[in-house]
């Protein structure tokens, strides 16, 4: 059963991690952040996608201790919140980690997210942030927000446990979205009311779940729904519709 807490930790820094150098970095993270929606305008308008690169933490064979010592870490001088959850659906398990920069525990929420799938002995890292709801971020981006987000937190692990863990940026091709796959799209999204979709607008939206042979990744399917005239809210929803789908296209074949 899942489980859930919230915790704001309060331990100090080692001497080496200075409070000063620490808000220093906040600053300058909140600036990226604001500055990661104007970078983003000429990203998203073509169907040639440049996919987030996928970054993880490789931590040896105990991924859930480092979780549990993460805990105990986490950049108090930032007052990050932490959520902890687990998921377990039949034989799969999945333990997850949130950490949320204060001022956005509502939703959407700016911070990081840690996962760990059993079996395997790194810990997948997923950055976001509000103001990527409606502008997607560019790759270096990303990569620049995720670094200087995790590096007082892993130094002050590494540090106290004595380890050398650091983050591992993996090599992504761009994404281009199959000719079938587009033209479903296109059936789709071009006859859309995208302020209320009626009944042949989500049969053409089942459609085009039911005969992609491939998936759509999450944020370009959402970049794309934002330029044919789609909500932010209402391209986030049929994102996330999307993806539930596509889980279940995926066990049905199985």
């Amino acid at each position: 059963m899942a489980s859930s807490i919230n915790v704001r930790l309060n331990c100090k820094p080692p001497a080496r991690v200075g409070q000063s150098a620490i808000l220093t970095g906040t600053c300058k993270m909140v600036r990226l952040v604001e500055s990661i929606g104007r970078e983003s305008m000429e990203h998203i308008q073509s169907f040639v996608f440049e996919s987030l690169p996928a970054i993880d933490i490789a931590v040896g064979a105990e991924p859930l201790l480092f979780l549990e010592r993460i805990l105990s870490v986490s950049d108090d001088a930032r007052r990050i919140i932490v959520e902890r959850h687990q998921l377990t659906l039949g034989d799969d398990e999945s333990h997850f980690v949130n950490l949320v920069l204060p001022g956005t525990t509502d939703y959407p929420k700016t911070g990081a997210q840690l996962i760990v799938y059993l079996n395997e002995c790194r810990v997948h890292v997923e950055m976001y942030s509000a103001a990527w709801e409606v502008e997607r971020p560019t790759r270096n981006a990303y990569i620049e927000f995720a670094r200087m987000f995790f590096s007082p937190i892993l130094s002050r692990y590494n540090h106290q446990f004595g380890t050398r863990c650091r983050l591992r940026v993996v090599k992504t091709k761009d994404y281009i979205m199959p000719p079938k796959t587009a033209r479903l799209f296109d059936s789709f999204s071009v006859l859309a009311n995208v302020r209320s979709l009626h009944h042949f607008d989500w049969e053409r939206f089942y459609l085009f779940v039911k005969n992609s042979r491939h998936e759509v990744p999450g944020g370009y399917l959402q970049s794309m729904l934002v330029k044919r005239g789609f909500s932010a809210d209402k391209a986030r929803e049929l994102n996330e519709l999307y993806h539930h789908l596509w889980q279940f296209k995926k066990l049905s074949t199985r």
